[in-house]
């Protein structure tokens, strides 16, 4: 999936998986470039699933469950994002959309379902080449600025 990805002009970066945190994580870092929030938006989306197989429950008397597929579009309702989920090597990525779109432009999540269930965030590959370039900014201003690290002794550890 990643020379597939690379292919086409995109790169992966993997997020951690602890207990189906990773769509909520790729998502929030996606967004906000950080994924502090993702318990907020974990604790969101299950509370509102949670009232939908209910009302279902109450309805049929089984809810239909498919908790991927549910809370992806429960992610999309909510935050008016659309997403677009890379599966398979070769194939287009399927796409939640937003479905009220007011005259804002709305924001883009790429994911790649790695296992099932399991996502990762995809980045544009220039996106991903400015991201390292703007670490080595900081980290040279952390070791030489802030901690007083000589510029000789980093070219050495490198």
């Amino acid at each position: 999936m990643d020379k597939y990805l690379a292919s086409i002009g995109l790169v992966k970066k993997m997020m951690p998986n602890d207990k189906g945190s990773s769509v909520f994580r790729a998502v929030c870092e996606s967004l906000t470039m950080d994924q502090s929030e993702y318990l907020g938006l974990k604790e969101l989306v299950e509370d509102e699933l949670l009232m939908r197989y209910r009302l279902q429950r109450l309805r049929t008397g089984l809810p239909q469950v498919n908790r991927i597929e549910d809370t992806l579009e429960t992610i999309v309702r909510s935050l008016r994002i659309d997403i677009h989920v890379y599966r398979a090597v070769g194939e287009e990525p399927q796409i939640y959309r937003c479905a009220k779109r007011g005259k804002k432009r709305v924001d883009k999540v790429l994911l790649c379902e790695s296992a099932r269930g399991h996502f990762d965030l995809v980045y544009p590959l220039k996106d991903h080449a400015n991201l390292a370039y703007a670490q080595t900014i900081v980290y040279n201003l952390l070791y030489i600025h802030t901690f007083g690290v000589s510029p000789d002794v980093i070219e050495h550890s490198i």
